[in-house]
């Protein structure tokens, strides 16, 4: 069993409530039938269609599995070869509230995938204002596993469209604050 930050019990419980998984994919479905299938087995994570990986990666921020976002993270993003990506995402587990993850689009193809997508969070303790991350993740299928994990992402500006369906990305700056999910 993975360990999770001493608050990841309390922010269970506060961000999922009685409406299932954190991921926001089907209220019905509890985190352990949803993505804690993926924080805790490898098979079912590599099972995971790209837009799904990207939802237990937010829904790993919530619970705080800091190493799920390490082990969904491909060998080949810059951000997988720095050694401080685990430290990363403990960090910002604790510095950041993510409250609920919307996908607005997917796509796959041919080793590649693109996920689009909105997640609303606060800083600190949850009191601070609400805030929109927009992003377009890229993942890559694994050479081992054969499941998608996380390459980069683009932050979205404000004139983006969350529905551009162009390989290329859309215009706007990363926030250098803060990780990318």
């Amino acid at each position: 069993m993975r360990e999770r930050d001493d608050a990841s019990e309390e922010r269970t419980g506060k961000q999922r409530g009685a409406s299932g998984c954190a991921c926001g994919k089907d209220a019905s479905v509890a985190y352990e039938a949803c993505c804690g299938r993926a924080h805790g087995d490898a098979n079912a994570a590599a099972a995971l269609a790209a837009e799904d990986v990207m939802r237990a990666r937010f829904t790993a921020y919530v619970v705080g599995d800091a190493q799920y976002i390490v082990s969904s993270t491909h060998e080949e993003s810059k951000d997988r070869a720095r050694e401080s990506l685990l430290r990363d995402a403990e960090n910002t587990i604790k510095r950041i509230r993510f409250h609920s993850f919307r996908a607005k689009r997917s796509s796959e193809k041919d080793g590649e995938a693109y996920v689009t997508y909105e997640a609303d969070y606060t800083q600190g303790k949850g009191r601070g204002k609400m805030k929109t991350l927009a992003e377009r993740a890229r993942l890559r299928r694994d050479a081992e596993t054969g499941g998608w994990k996380f390459v980069d992402a683009v932050a979205l500006g404000a004139n983006a469209s969350l529905d551009d369906a162009g390989d290329a990305a859309a215009p706007g700056a990363p926030d250098p604050s803060r990780r990318p999910m």
